[in-house]
């Protein structure tokens, strides 16, 4: 009972970032599992045979058979396609017909009226708003084989999704590459600039992956700069192994970041990080030893041992759902995504979230940027979930430890009106040579990045 009670205290925190109208909503649908709310357990699935088919399957799905989907599985695509929630005989009923059965035959195999089962049918027909049964079965056919064979096209469809978004906002000359290894590793890499500018190699944030904003790109011409971007697993769909720790996920991806370096003549840039982006900065400018010549760390987060107190509320309990599980994080993310669909809630949500620093607010919530603002973040709820929580499992961790291994000149650069980055703590950390900590007056964590003559000062401060 006590820890369904700090559970609920946990989560009661986290929803606090909530538009006010969504969050009991949004506490009741996270508070369970709507798999368990409707019983659906190991009652049975579907299975791509080798005749490109879905097949019933009864009981426990065969084990690690990644051909197979749960009856969880086919009513949360049902959900996420439709909005609606089926109920456990509403699933099975869907089950039977994506598998090729008619409503007739699954009556008498399952010994319930042809009345009843076509009762349910119209149900769930309603909740879909596709008029005809055949195009129904058709979709959800189609939905499921492609959540089989979805790690096939990953990285391409995780191209395809950021180059629309690329392309509906961005102006400046820019490239997307998906370059593969020999053993099987990929890398989601963007490059906006001029091909022939001064490279910088910038480890992302989170929730802004992009630098820099759409209306200041212009300047990378101006500024010789060109942004080299490596996506890391999570993020604009691309996939995570779970099966490894964060630190082993970190480290394959920087080992293969660093390999893509190498192979385009790369690895003497600058390295530049923002906010979540700060492990992986460290973890690539440690691999490269001496051959980059600088590394700036913009906002980074530090939330080890007792500094974790002092976050928000809110993020704070982020931070701990994340290490209890990080299944928890992705759900709480899929619920806030859900509901910042609207713009008036995410406007919201933005002022709740940085309403203590006027230099982000006047950043994001600029009435031009609205378009960029809400593609950007319904982007953000549906493609880098899993590349977020995988990132908050990192930042607990005792990063300012690390420089102390790196050789590499490092600048740790933060706004006054940070309300995110603790840099008092910072700065009695990092009284080192070779360390400098920069504040920069009336600056928030996210409005730097709308600025790129000011990062290109830090990383070329040979710069006349």
């Amino acid at each position: 009972m006590k820890e369904k009670t700090a559970n609920k205290d946990l989560l009661s925190d986290f929803f606090l970032i909530f538009p006010e109208e969504r969050r009991a909503a949004g506490f009741s649908d996270f508070a369970d599992d709507p798999a368990q709310k409707i019983g659906l357990g190991n009652t049975g699935g579907l299975r791509l045979g080798e005749d490109g088919a879905l097949h019933e399957y009864f009981g426990s799905p065969p084990t690690e058979d990644r051909q197979s989907l749960t009856d969880a599985q086919i009513a949360q695509t049902f959900r996420l396609r439709f909005c609606e929630r089926l109920t456990i005989t509403e699933t099975h009923l869907l089950r039977g017909l994506v598998a090729g059965m008619t409503v007739k035959a699954l009556s008498e195999r399952d010994a319930v009226s042809y009345e009843t089962r076509r009762n349910q049918l119209k149900m769930i027909m309603s909740k879909s708003g596709v008029p005809r049964q055949s195009d129904l079965v058709s979709r959800m056919t189609s939905l499921l084989v492609l959540s089989v064979t979805k790690d096939r096209e990953a990285d391409i469809r995780a191209q395809s999704r950021i180059k629309r978004f690329l392309d509906q906002f961005y102006r400046a000359p820019l490239r997307l590459y998906s370059p593969r290894f020999s053993d099987a590793r990929a890398l989601l890499v963007l490059d906006i600039g001029p091909t022939n500018g001064r490279p910088v190699i910038h480890m992302h944030s989170a929730f802004l992956s992009l630098f820099p904003l759409p209306e200041t790109a212009r300047r990378l011409e101006d500024l010789n700069l060109r942004i080299i971007t490596p996506f890391r697993p999570g993020y604009f769909g691309t996939p995570v192994d779970w099966s490894l720790d964060f630190d082993a996920r970190l480290e394959t991806h920087t080992a293969t970041v660093a390999e893509f370096l190498s192979d385009f003549d790369l690895s003497s840039s600058p390295i530049f990080s923002h906010a979540h982006g700060v492990m992986a900065a460290i973890s690539l400018a440690r691999r490269l030893g001496n051959q980059s010549p600088r590394l700036v760390l913009h906002s980074a987060q530090y939330a080890a041992g007792a500094e974790l107190e002092r976050q928000p509320s809110w993020a704070k309990a982020t931070f701990k759902l994340v290490m209890q599980s990080p299944r928890l994080g992705i759900k709480s993310l899929e619920l806030l995504a859900g509901a910042i669909t609207r713009p008036r809630n995410l406007d919201e949500t933005l002022n709740k979230g940085y309403g203590a620093s006027q230099a982000d607010l006047d950043c994001l919530l600029r009435p031009e940027r609205a378009a960029w603002r809400h593609s950007l973040f319904a982007q953000v709820g549906r493609d880098n979930i899993p590349g977020i929580i995988s990132d908050y499992e990192g930042m607990t961790s005792d990063w300012p430890a690390v420089l102390d291994t790196l050789s590499v000149p490092t600048e740790l650069v933060y706004g006054s009106e940070d309300q995110y980055g603790n840099f008092t703590a910072i700065q009695r950390h990092e009284q080192r040579p070779n360390r400098e900590v920069t504040i920069i007056e009336n600056e928030g964590m996210l409005s730097m990045l709308d600025q790129p003559d000011l990062i290109a000062a830090q990383l070329f401060p040979a710069d006349p």
